[in-house]
């Protein structure tokens, strides 16, 4: 899978409604199509 098959979703991990929600997207999510990025503790 190259870069361009692939979305990147920034999310609030310090959020309980973010962390359910990427939770069922994750599960969602069988390709691995999507790179989840925590905004909070991102660089």
């Amino acid at each position: 899978m190259s870069v361009m098959d692939t979305l990147k979703v920034w999310h609030d991990g310090a959020c309980p409604l973010c962390r359910t929600e990427i939770a069922a997207m994750r599960r969602l999510d069988a390709r691995g199509a999507i790179r989840f990025v925590d905004a909070a503790t991102a660089e």
